[in-house]
């Protein structure tokens, strides 16, 4: 968990940095880029965490599932990160509902097809990252 967290704040500086307006007037797109990497994976987290259980069918027996807490929020700062300083607030946080839906589903695929990822670094990293970047041309 902490090892998330300290991912998370480094992402936010990543991604307000990333916008090269940070100062003469134009410091609304790191404004932006920093609320929309807090809204998106806070919702990608809580999604994950309440329903990863249910779609892919595995670890039922476990109460409360605090890999798929920290996959979820990595989810969500992936699947932001490509138009955090473009989308409204609004739209960060659909967006990072997708992104949760999408790591769960593609853990649902991996699996299925009996490909090991033990840290489901594809499933967060490979499909939340194309989900984002489709996802911008929409929002």
């Amino acid at each position: 968990m902490l090892g998330t967290l300290i991912l998370w704040l480094g992402w936010l500086f990543f991604n307000a940095g990333s916008s090269a307006a940070i100062s003469g007037g134009a410091n609304k797109d790191a404004e932006r880029a920093i609320i929309n990497t807090i809204l998106s994976p806070a919702a990608a987290g809580l999604l994950t965490f309440a329903t990863r259980k249910h779609i892919t069918g595995e670890k039922k027996d476990i109460r409360l599932d605090f890999q798929a807490l920290t996959n979820g929020i990595l989810a969500g700062l992936v699947a932001i990160t490509a138009g955090c300083a473009s989308v409204e607030p609004w739209a960060a946080v659909v967006m990072g509902l997708i992104g949760s839906l999408t790591y769960s589903l593609s853990c649902l695929a991996m699996n299925k097809a009996k490909i090991d990822d033990p840290l489901e670094a594809f499933q967060v990293h490979g499909c939340c990252g194309v989900m984002g970047c489709i996802l911008v041309a929409f929002f």
